[in-house]
């Protein structure tokens, strides 16, 4: 438990009770249907049976929802278990009561620990508000998925090399297509979490000063900037396998007009040869001494000719 008061923030055992005044930040664990038992003596943060099951739903999209008593907000941050071959997110949920804040999160979410250190080493200066409390958490959650950008970047670079290079034959179109598929939902997501801040915003009854109105805008832009940049990959990736493709084709095109050229070069000469081939008791050159030498150079000068001809119109 974190407590923000007079520019400062102390770090307060969760076995004491809540200060009376100040900003309060709880960060709990989503550790199953007792994870109240985390909660300091005498505090009550009474939630609808609906968002009691929402609190444990770890496949809950982006909400909102405000309530007489408190606000129940469910955020998608980046899961760091996964990798960037199938970036995923979960969720966390945040209530504002008062002067409160209260996290529920995974055990193993660490996208709040450099904010916490941070406050604790007063490095950067600690909110004076619940509203404010809420703006710096989850630009934190969006700083994460914003830092998806360079490994999603670096693989796709890497595939991309692979793609096109003839030597090195590339065989993981369901890893890429499953990519593809994170992408899309991701911006998708992105999406929806534009919608709870904003729909937070508009129904927030607390102090709202200019400042973080600036700040929230500022906050929407970032998450702008995760959908922008999950549609941009989608398109890099769609370009990507048309890229592919369309080298293959150009590659078997080459294959198939050298082929061709081939072709029409000994049709000629199969010609010669057959003609000579052919059983008749009286034929020209049959009879002359070098008959062979002279049929083998005028094969060769045929098929010589030929082949500068296909150079000269680049059709070879």
């Amino acid at each position: 438990m974190l407590w923000f008061h007079d520019g400062r923030a102390d770090q307060i055992d969760t076995r004491q009770p809540l200060p009376p005044d100040g900003v309060v930040w709880l960060d709990l664990v989503r550790s199953g249907p007792d994870w109240r038992g985390q909660l300091p003596p005498g505090t009550e943060l009474p939630l609808h049976a609906q968002h009691d099951a929402d609190v444990l739903n770890t496949t809950h999209p982006p909400f909102f929802n405000k309530t007489r008593e408190y606000d129940f907000l469910v955020f998608r941050g980046y899961d760091a278990t996964s990798d960037a071959h199938h970036p995923r997110t979960r969720p966390i949920v945040f209530v504002l009561k008062d002067n409160l804040v209260a996290t529920i999160r995974e055990r193993d979410d660490d996208s709040l620990l450099d904010l916490r250190r941070s406050w604790l080493a007063g490095d950067i200066s600690v909110p004076n508000s619940a509203a404010s409390l809420l703006h710096r958490l989850l630009d934190a959650v969006v700083d994460a998925l914003l830092g998806l950008r360079e490994p999603v970047n670096r693989l796709l670079t890497g595939w991309q090399e692979r793609l096109l290079d003839p030597a090195d034959p590339f065989n993981d179109w369901r890893l890429l297509m499953r990519l593809r598929n994170q992408l899309r939902w991701l911006s998708g997501t992105m999406e929806t979490q534009l919608n709870v801040i904003e729909n937070w915003r508009e129904d927030y009854t607390g102090d709202f000063s200019q400042n973080l109105e600036i700040r929230f805008k500022d906050l929407e832009d970032h998450i702008r900037r995760v959908g922008s940049h999950a549609e941009q990959n989608q398109g890099a990736i769609d370009a990507l396998v048309q890229i592919h493709f369309a080298a293959n084709g150009q590659r078997t095109n080459q294959v198939m007009q050298f082929l061709a050229g081939i072709s029409a070069i000994f049709l000629p000469l199969n010609l010669l040869v057959g003609y000579f081939g052919m059983n008749f008791a009286d034929m020209p050159l049959l009879g002359l001494p070098h008959a062979g030498l002279i049929s083998l150079v005028l094969i060769v000068l045929v098929g010589v000719a030929l082949l500068w001809g296909f150079r000269r119109r680049r059709w070879l």
